[in-house]
C-alpha cells in the first residue's frame, strides 16, 4: 500500500502542470481541515486502490467543519488525482484536506460523507521538532512565495521515506524536489511551510 503512494508521489513530481493559487482550490471546498487519518477501508487490485473509503479526524478546521468531527472520505476510480489516503502506521498521517460534502445528514449523529476536490485533495503535514504543524514543500501545483518557505527539522515519522521502495532514479528525483535529507537507510524531507502562512495564502481577505 505505501508504495502505491510513493508511485503518487512520483507521478506527481514528474506532472507538469500550471501553478494554482490556494484560495482557489479553497473556494471550491465546502471543508478545509488539517485532518488525520485513522483507518482506510478500500478495494484494491493488484494491490492499487480502486473504490472505498477513509476515516478521519479534524485537528483543525477552517472552513465547514469542528475540531475533533470525524469524517468518512470516499473515493473511486483510479489516477493520481483521486483522492486515497495511506494506511497508519502507529499515529495515523496528517494532511490538509480539501473536501466536498456528498450529501447533507439527516441526523447529527449520522456520519458525515465527503469526498476530495480533485486534483488536490490532501497536501501532507508533517509535525516539527518544535510540536508544530507545517505543509512538506514544494506543494505540488501550487505557486507558494519563497519568502515563506523555511528549513525544518520534522519529527514526524511520515517525513522519512524508506529508499528500499525506490529505485535509484526515483531517489535522485525526490532528493532533488523535495531537498531531502538522505540519513542511509530514508530520505528526509527537510522543507516546508507554516501552517499559519498557509492559513493567509487560502485566505488572502483574511475572512477566516
Amino acid at each position: 500500500m505505501r508504495t502505491f503512494f510513493l508511485l503518487v508521489l512520483l507521478l506527481s513530481v514528474a506532472a507538469a502542470s500550471q501553478a494554482k493559487k490556494l484560495s482557489t482550490v479553497a473556494a471550491k471546498a465546502d471543508i478545509i481541515a488539517v485532518i488525520q487519518v485513522d483507518e482506510t477501508d478500500y478495494q484494491r487490485g493488484h494491490g492499487i486502490p480502486m473504490s472505498g473509503e477513509a476515516t478521519a479526524r479534524v485537528l483543525v478546521a477552517y472552513k465547514g467543519a469542528t475540531r475533533g468531527e470525524v469524517l468518512t472520505i470516499r473515493a473511486k476510480g483510479l489516477g493520481a488525482e483521486q483522492c486515497y489516503y495511506p494506511g497508519r502506521e502507529n499515529e495515523g498521517p496528517r494532511f490538509l484536506a480539501f473536501l466536498h460534502e456528498v450529501a447533507p445528514r439527516k441526523h447529527s449523529f449520522d456520519p458525515r460523507i465527503v469526498s476530495g476536490v480533485k486534483p488536490n485533495c490532501a497536501l501532507p503535514i508533517f509535525v516539527t521538532a518544535n510540536a508544530a504543524y507545517a505543509l512538506r514543500y514544494p506543494i505540488d501545483d501550487f505557486a507558494i512565495p519563497k519568502s515563506l518557505v523555511h528549513d525544518m527539522t520534522f519529527a514526524d515519522p511520515y517525513s522519512y521515506v524508506d529508499k528500499n521502495e525506490l529505485t535509484q532514479a526515483q531517489i535522485a528525483a525526490i532528493i532533488s524536489r523535495y531537498a531531502a535529507e538522505d540519513t542511509g537507510e530514508h530520505l528526509h524531507y527537510t522543507r516546508g511551510v507554516k501552517l499559519a502562512d498557509i492559513r493567509g495564502l487560502m485566505f488572502p481577505g483574511g475572512d477566516r
